[in-house]
């Protein structure tokens, strides 16, 4: 399909895709930039690229490739939450991205935060690691629900000596946004 169709752009995301999904990430990135290059201006294009981004740690290509698809795209509550993912994991102010996206479409930009924010800093170790007592005290929140959180991937956590642990940056940043959403209530009702 590429031979016969070089010069579309489809072809280049479509074989993308299939490298992402075979995890040949620098491939999938490959695939996507060409796409872009190719004059590919939809929205899946951008986002996959900055999945790829993301993923490779190339935070600083994917805010790029995020603020560039906002130019196009304006009020794409998914670009926006990822943008704003973006600037987390670089140290960079993120909420207003957020409240954008909320004050757009909340409900599908409160889905958004739950399926696609990482609150675990990619590739940082941990600056103050709590454990789970700690952090029930410091979020107030019940150990146990914390702990049941954490045991279905719903919060961000690292393991030190084979402990849960939590960084506490990292657990304020998500409990401050989960609360800021409203998004804490149904996780822990979820839990309960």
């Amino acid at each position: 399909a590429k031979v016969l169709c070089a010069t579309t752009p489809l072809i280049f995301k479509l074989i993308g895709i299939c490298h992402r999904e075979l995890g040949h990430l620098d491939l999938a990135h490959e695939m996507f930039a060409t796409a872009l290059r190719m004059g590919a201006r939809d929205e899946d294009t951008f986002l996959y690229l900055s999945e790829v981004n993301f993923f490779l740690n190339s935070m600083a290509e994917a805010e790029q490739n995020l603020s560039h698809m906002l130019k196009e795209f304006p009020d794409h509550t998914r670009a926006l939450v990822e943008l704003a993912n973006v600037r987390y994991q670089l140290g960079k102010d993120y909420l207003d991205l957020l409240d954008r996206a909320v004050e757009r479409d909340p409900e599908a930009a409160r889905q958004t935060i739950l399926q696609t924010f990482v609150f675990k800093k990619v590739d940082q170790p941990a600056k103050r690691l709590i454990n789970t007592a700690e952090a029930s005290r410091l979020l107030d929140l019940p150990e146990k629900t914390l702990i049941q959180l954490a045991h279905r991937h719903r919060l961000p956590t690292r393991s030190h000596q084979d402990k849960l642990m939590l960084d506490e940056s990292e657990i304020k940043a998500w409990a401050f946004v989960y609360r800021r959403f409203n998004l804490l209530q149904d996780e822990v009702d979820r839990i309960a």
